[in-house]
């Protein structure tokens, strides 16, 4: 799995067009490798930790209020999802339309995946013990 700064790396060098100093250049079909590598950092990345919320919930939802760290931290991170996106369409943008293919074959894969999760929790009584 390559680190974010390597996945940073890759991207530049996407974006540039020069493989010289490029993690993924010895792997083969390094646009499909380096998407692989992006969703499976983004599956493990720990999700930055909510400060500054109350646990307790309130039936009064027309008073929430969210510290401003809190809001800076969630638009820090909204900004980098953005910035992500973008260079993933930039990079889908230049495959070849066999690995265009590939790759939504691969999204739908994964929604399948996550639609059958769904039902299996619903089917138990919409717990998590399934």
């Amino acid at each position: 799995m390559l680190t974010r700064d390597e996945i940073i790396t890759v991207a530049k060098c996407c974006i540039v067009d020069t493989c010289e100093s490029c993690p993924l250049v010895e792997s083969g079909n390094c646009i499909i490798n380096f998407m692989k590598h992006i969703l499976e950092y983004m599956k493990t990345e720990p999700a930055p930790a909510a400060t500054g919320t109350s646990s307790e919930v309130s039936k009064d939802t027309d008073n929430i209020h969210i510290d401003d760290s809190v809001k800076t931290q969630i638009c820090q991170e909204a900004q980098k999802a953005y910035k992500a996106c973008e260079l993933i369409l930039d990079i889908y943008e230049r495959m070849e339309d066999e690995e265009q293919k590939a790759f939504d074959m691969g999204q739908s894969y994964r929604a399948m995946l996550e639609v059958k999760e769904e039902l299996t929790r619903i089917g138990n009584g919409g717990d998590n013990n399934g």
